[in-house]
Formats: C-alpha cells, sequence, structure tokens
C-alpha cells in the first residue's frame, strides 16, 4: 500500500512534481501518456481512480524516484500526433539530466525521440508495447518495456539495441474490491475492437442481462442488454465500476473482434480489472492477450473461438446456472492478481529494469 503522506508534492513550471518524504531522490522520471497524468494522481488521492493507471510512478515514489506528471492535454484526431508530448519534452530540456527518464505508458512520443535522434535532448527515452503496434522512431528508445510476449517479439525486431524487458502489467489491489460474489447481470465494458454483432446475436436467445458499458451507441440490441453510457461518467467512471457493475456482475464478456495477426491486446485492462475484482471471465481468444494468459490453464474464465456465437450462448448459460463453479472462477483470478499481477510486483520490476538503463 502506498504511503499518501510519504509523498511531497509540488508544481513547478506547470508541472506536478512527487518526491519522496524521507528517501533521497536517486532519479527523475518525467511520464507521458494520452491521458490522466497528474489528474489521475489527484483522482488517487481521492481514492477516485487505480494508481495502476500511472504505470507504477507512485509505487516507485517508495523506492526513491522523483516523478513529473504533466496536465492531460486537450487534443482531437488531428492535433493528437503532433500535441501529446509537446510540453512534455519542452520540460524535459529543461529539467532533466542524461541519467532521468522520459517513460511514456504507450507508443505516443514524437517530439522527444525526434529531439533525441538529433542529440538536443540528453535524457532517456524509455517507451511501451503491448503487441505489434508501431512504435515511432524506435532507434531513439534506450528502453522499451513489453506487456505481452507477443509484444517483446516486436520489440527485439524493430530494435535489438534497446534494452528489452517483458514486464506484464498489474492492478491496484486497494482500488480493485473483490467483493462477495452477488450476481445479478453479466456485463461488458469498452469499445474498442469490441464484437458488438455477437452479443447482438447471443442475447436475443437469452432471458438473462447483460451490461453494455460503452462511450458510443450500440444500434439493434436486443432489451435485456443494457446501454450505459460510460461518459455521463466522466472522470468518475471507476468508482462506479467497481462498487456496482463489477461488485454485482456474475462474469466479465471479452468479445473482441478476430485478430489473428496479434496485432493488438485489446481487453487486457478488462481481463485484469475482472480478475481484481474476482469476477470470472469469457473472452475471445484472439489477440496478443492470450499469449499473456491462458485463461483455460489458470482456470479463472473460459475462451470461445472468434465469432463463434454458440459457444458463447453456451458459455454464458453455463457460468449463469453453476454459481459456485463461477465464483471460483473469480477468486482464482483475483489470486492471481495478488500474487503477481500487481502495482507492488509491476513497480519493483520496474525499479529494477530502470536500474539497467
Amino acid at each position: 500500500m502506498i504511503d499518501k503522506n510519504n509523498i511531497i508534492s509540488s508544481v513547478e513550471d506547470g508541472i506536478l512534481i512527487l518526491r519522496p518524504k524521507n528517501i533521497k531522490v536517486k532519479r527523475r522520471i518525467l511520464f507521458v501518456m494520452t491521458y490522466g497524468m497528474a489528474l489521475v494522481y489527484r483522482l488517487w488521492l481521492k481514492g477516485l481512480y487505480p494508481s495502476n493507471h500511472l504505470w507504477g510512478c507512485l509505487e516507485l515514489i517508495q523506492k526513491g524516484y522523483e516523478i513529473l506528471l504533466p496536465e492531460p492535454v486537450k487534443v482531437n484526431n488531428i492535433t493528437r500526433r503532433f500535441r501529446i508530448d509537446l510540453f512534455p519534452t519542452k520540460i524535459a530540456l529543461e529539467l532533466l539530466q542524461p541519467n532521468d527518464i522520459i517513460y511514456c505508458a504507450h507508443n505516443v512520443l514524437l517530439w522527444a525521440p525526434i529531439l533525441k535522434l538529433a542529440k538536443i535532448l540528453k535524457c532517456k527515452i524509455v517507451g511501451q508495447l503491448y503487441a505489434r503496434e508501431p512504435l515511432p522512431f524506435s532507434i531513439a528508445y534506450d528502453g522499451i518495456i513489453a506487456h505481452t510476449l507477443t509484444a517483446e517479439k516486436k520489440a527485439k525486431k524493430i530494435w535489438s539495441k534497446a534494452a528489452i524487458k517483458h514486464i506484464p502489467w498489474g492492478m491496484d489491489l486497494d482500488f480493485f474490491k473483490a467483493y462477495p460474489y452477488e450476481p445479478q447481470w453479466a456485463m461488458s465494458c469498452g469499445k474498442t475492437f469490441r464484437d458488438f454483432q455477437i452479443i447482438k446475436s447471443v442475447y436475443q436467445n437469452l432471458t438473462t442481462t447483460l451490461k453494455l458499458i460503452v462511450a458510443e451507441k450500440v444500434e439493434g440490441l436486443p432489451p435485456n442488454v443494457q446501454v450505459v453510457d460510460a461518459k455521463q461518467y466522466g472522470d468518475l467512471i471507476y468508482p462506479k465500476l467497481v462498487h456496482d457493475f463489477y461488485r454485482y456482475c456474475n462474469v466479465s464478456l471479452i468479445t473482441i473482434k478476430s485478430d489473428e495477426k496479434k496485432r493488438h491486446s485489446i481487453g487486457l485492462t478488462n481481463l485484469f480489472e475482472s480478475m481484481a475484482c474476482a469476477r470470472p471471465v469469457i473472452a475471445t481468444k484472439t489477440g496478443a492477450l492470450i499469449d499473456e494468459l491462458d485463461i483455460h490453464k489458470e482456470e479463472f474464465g473460459i475462451f470461445i473461438p472468434p465469432d463463434d456465437t454458440d459457444a458463447l450462448e453456451n458459455t454464458i448459460k453455463k457460468l449463469s446456472q453453476e454459481t459456485e463453479e463461477a465464483e471460483q472462477f473469480g477468486l482464482r483470478g483475483r489470486k492471481l492478481c495478488e500474487n503477481y499481477y500487481n502495482m507492488e510486483r509491476y513497480s519493483s520490476d520496474l525499479d529494477n529494469y530502470f536500474d539497467t538503463i
């Protein structure tokens, strides 16, 4: 558990700086992401957001790191690529020393690697890959963290000279509660590459309820699929997810469009959240997700083939009827998080990894 009293915060040049209270700072980390950053920290302080959406940064403070968090940048599809790391790169030029690190939670850096290649930016750059997504200007990176085995292979292919390490993500288990199993509905959360058509087809034949939590309109759903507009909760979505939707769901559905080439790891966040909340999972067996966790082998859920409506329908019925087995699936998932897929282990691996950069 993170001791909030041992974090000293200040704002300098428009950036939030977090440092340990009683530990000598050994290194500075500038964290860059497409969302959140300083906002996530403020929400976390109030108990409204999990720490894992700062990818180990808060836990690293307790290990002697000083963390720099920019404010989130408002962008659209046109300006997104050019603005995400514009201000953070300016801060890096002013505040970071050669041994400090720009730590990006994905592949969204533009100006930082360009200036690194031009030998203007002197600090280290560490990015993350989740599958086979591109990493622009990869030769500017000192390190690449791979969240799946597929991502590790991709990283070695595009820039083998970087320090490459497979470090699976973890959940904030103080935030994600494992409530008693009191099933009332199934739930499905997210929109990217989700297979809504299979949900439509299957739930036309079922009488049970599905809560579909999504930030877009989905047409043609049967009445037992209740669409919940995620946008109405804004930045406060996580308390609702954990204390209502996950709490009372009997199973978490992660239906993904077929991705035989493993270009992405869509569904990985939902998978870890479901496990942390001790809820069983039904997931499409596709994408890079299947290389990271074998749901069947670990016995916390059931894989279904892509586009297989019969398999999905039968599996939903099975877990709806066999509640004791479903509950045990969920408890095994939570145990996996307690033993490995948690922020304590992730941040420890991250600390050891940064020592090699």
